[in-house]
């Protein structure tokens, strides 16, 4: 009884663990990156992009509650994505990458979000210094 469930164990394992690995690095670059860009963009003084003011405002949240956000993300996983893509991968093993497609995907488009209202300031700063 017990095997044919350790394929669909480890396999869950694996991949709840690239999932907890990519919200992980959202967090480091919220935590690490931005303030530094903070820094840069602080130095120049200028009106930044609404989306840029978003990040930034969200990343300090983040640095403030570090301690708490790190240990809530894996228990959330823990308790949600785990149980959530064991059972998917049990009953419609063709369909579980749906599901971690989606978990993959979303840490991705966050990131993409974050790097593109960021960028988009640095290329006003190049553009100011090029004049």
């Amino acid at each position: 009884m017990t095997k044919p469930y350790r394929p669909a164990f480890v396999g869950t394992a694996i991949q709840v663990g690239i999932h907890i690995f990519l919200w992980l690095a959202v967090l480091g670059v919220m935590i690490i990156w931005v303030p530094r860009f903070q820094k840069t963009l602080a130095d120049f003084k200028f009106k930044v992009p609404w989306a840029t003011e978003v990040i930034l405002s969200v990343s300090e949240w983040f640095v403030q509650y570090w301690f708490l956000l790190s240990p809530l993300l894996l228990i959330l996983f823990l308790i949600l994505d785990a149980p959530v893509y064991f059972l998917i991968r049990l009953r419609y093993p063709s369909k579980s990458w749906l599901w971690s497609g989606l978990m993959i995907l979303l840490p991705l488009a966050v990131l993409s979000m974050i790097f593109a209202a960021l960028l988009l300031p640095q290329l006003k700063v190049l553009e100011g210094l090029s004049k």
